[in-house]
This record gives structure tokens, sequence and C-alpha cells, in this order.
């Protein structure tokens, strides 16, 4: 397996892991911590903490 393989598999099942997902957090350039912390506001508001 290539990179370029790696990377068409994910692209086609993208749909179905956010179909599935519960939270959705974009992490582009966050640090850890404003991740940890969106996901917990996140969990919080669908009651799945």
């Amino acid at each position: 397996m290539n990179l370029e393989h790696i990377t068409n598999l994910l692209e086609g099942r993208r749909p179905y892991y956010e179909q599935a997902a519960d939270i959705c957090i974009d992490t582009d350039g966050k640090l850890p911590e404003t991740i940890a912390q969106e996901i917990g506001e996140n969990l919080s508001k669908k009651n799945l903490h």
C-alpha cells in the first residue's frame, strides 16, 4: 500500500465515518487543549458525557 492508495481509501470512507460519528471536530491548526475543550463542550451539548 502506498500513500495515494490510503488517501483514496480514507476519502471513500469519510462519508460513512461522518455519518456514524456522534460529533465531528475540526482539529487543523488547533492545540490539543483546544480540541479537548471542544470535544467536552460538544459531548455536553448532546448529553454524551
